[in-house]
């Protein structure tokens, strides 16, 4: 926790487009601001740019090598999974219910 006694200036925002608040969490960063504020802190409220331009760069740059290196890594974690699996000597129905009780 922040304790020095320099006044801060802070930015906040409270939606982005491309991932809309959910549940009180604007409610939340409302009540932080509020409780900052009451120690004597600015909070300036900002815009962040469009969030669907800013994902596109996002994904732009992840994925650079057109998704080569997700792939490879993709491979590696399904064959890992196998090899569990035959370890294990786990049945399909067995990996399904484990499966269904974590999601």
């Amino acid at each position: 926790m922040f304790s020095g006694r320099r006044k801060l200036r802070i930015g906040y925002f409270t939606s982005l487009s491309y991932w809309p608040p959910v549940g009180d969490t604007e409610d939340v960063v409302l009540a932080a601001k509020l409780a900052l504020e009451r120690q004597g802190h600015t909070l300036i409220p900002f815009k962040m740019p469009d969030s669907f331009e800013m994902m596109d760069l996002v994904f732009d740059f992840a994925f650079a090598d057109k998704g080569e290196l997700l792939l490879k890594n993709w491979y590696v974690c399904i064959a890992s999974l196998v090899r569990f699996i035959k370890v294990a000597k786990l049945t399909f129905e067995s990996v399904f219910r484990l499966y269904s009780l974590t999601t």
